[in-house]
């Protein structure tokens, strides 16, 4: 078969899949007014679930319901929203500029950032903020994304902020309702903190995050296996220069000027 079949193919089947599922919503009398049928709306939740239509209205379901039951989370959420801001300009998170060696973007916690002047729901909120500005290319729709956490230097005393309950809502947000791929997750710490942490959170990964989270400890090489160091910054153990938060801000100030 031609490239040029094959990139035909592709795209009838995934004009399928599109048909399929806006039956299907369109038949759902509780759905019918709470999620956009716009062809690339419902395409990024297509690609989230690799094109599988029953997946993917399970996660239209899931989405539109957590936005019910969670009101707080994408209320404002643009970067003119003051803890929002504050916690990008902490780089919470890094959106790294370069894909990996697999075309997946790249995002950068260092928990050490975090000086308590702003909720943990304001992470994420700058995250949700983040994921909904790259997800508007394609391509980070398909090829999804890998999530670094720097533990280090995030000391016990920090630990108190880290709410069981809030950590709950958000890895069921991330895995269950939001229309993005997470395909890795790193810890970078001691090992005996990172199994303190990752206490914390294990309960709530799904089976298929647990068989992709990767401990490092402090060993750079060893995340440099997964996630080559030419892609990196500095601080990573990478070759590119460490990470600025300015790019990053400019670009959500010019999408929440057109978007919002």
């Amino acid at each position: 078969m031609s490239c040029s079949n094959a990139v035909k193919n592709i795209a009838k089947y995934e004009s399928d899949c599109l048909h399929k599922l806006k039956i299907l919503l369109e038949n759902d009398v509780d759905l019918n007014d709470e999620i956009s049928t716009e062809d690339g709306i419902l395409m990024k939740f297509l690609y989230s679930r690799r094109l599988s239509i029953g997946s993917t209205y399970t996660l239209i379901k899931n989405y539109v319901k957590y936005r019910e039951e969670n009101p707080r989370i994408f209320d404002n959420l643009t970067i003119h929203d003051e803890e929002i801001r504050k916690a990008l300009e902490n780089s919470l998170p890094e959106l790294l500029p370069q894909k990996d060696r697999q075309c997946r973007t790249i995002i950068v916690f260092h928990a050490n950032n975090w000086d308590g002047t702003y909720s943990l729901y304001s992470i994420y909120r700058a995250l949700l903020l983040c994921l909904e500005f790259a997800l508007q290319n394609v391509h980070v729709q398909n090829n999804g994304f890998v999530i670094i956490v720097n533990w280090d230097q995030f000391f016990f005393n920090k630990m108190p902020w880290l709410s069981p309950r809030i950590i709950n809502t958000i890895i069921y947000g991330l895995q269950e309702c939001y229309p993005a791929r997470f395909l890795e997750l790193h810890f970078l710490a001691p090992k005996w903190y990172i199994n303190t942490a990752f206490n914390i959170f294990k309960m709530s990964f799904s089976e298929e995050m647990k068989e992709n989270f990767y401990v490092h400890n402090r060993n750079l090489s060893s995340l440099h296996d997964f996630i080559h160091k030419d892609v990196l910054p500095t601080d990573l153990g990478g070759s590119l220069p460490s990470y600025n938060c300015a790019k990053l801000i400019e670009d959500l100030e010019k999408y929440c000027g057109t978007s919002k």
